[in-house]
């Protein structure tokens, strides 16, 4: 992700989190499909308002480093859970793995603005 695209997540990531916040309470609410993307959209508003001074602030690289982390683990936890309902015989539904392809998108984009952030707040870290 380029400087702009982190800029942007950030300027927006007020508004996703309202959007994605009421989407979550529908979705958990109402038994709709999509619960874990709503959490991980809401995952993402959260990191980006909490790293929008990542240029000004030193040492957020390891607050960054940190959501990665935990970003990574729950998905990874979201991922053996499903094998191993494959490998029970449990079947899930198409709305399940419509979830985690959208999921897997939102990963992707996190990692993305998470690593350039720690990059760039690394560097300003060590002009010092």
């Amino acid at each position: 992700m380029s400087e702009s695209g982190v800029d942007r997540v950030i300027k927006f990531a007020p508004q996703m989190m309202l959007v994605s916040g009421g989407w979550l309470a529908l979705v958990v609410w109402t038994d709709l499909p999509g619960v874990l993307t709503a959490f991980q959209a809401v995952f993402l508003a959260v990191t980006a308002v909490s790293l929008s001074e990542y240029r000004a602030e030193r040492g957020l690289w390891m607050l960054a480093m940190l959501y990665f982390a935990i970003s990574v683990a729950l998905y990874a936890i979201f991922l053996v859970q499903g094998i191993l309902d494959e490998i029970r015989g449990v079947r899930a539904p198409v709305s399940l793995a419509i979830d985690v392809a959208l999921i897997t998108i939102l990963l992707g984009g996190q990692v993305g603005f998470l690593w350039r952030v720690a990059v760039i707040n690394r560097r300003l870290s060590r002009a010092d």
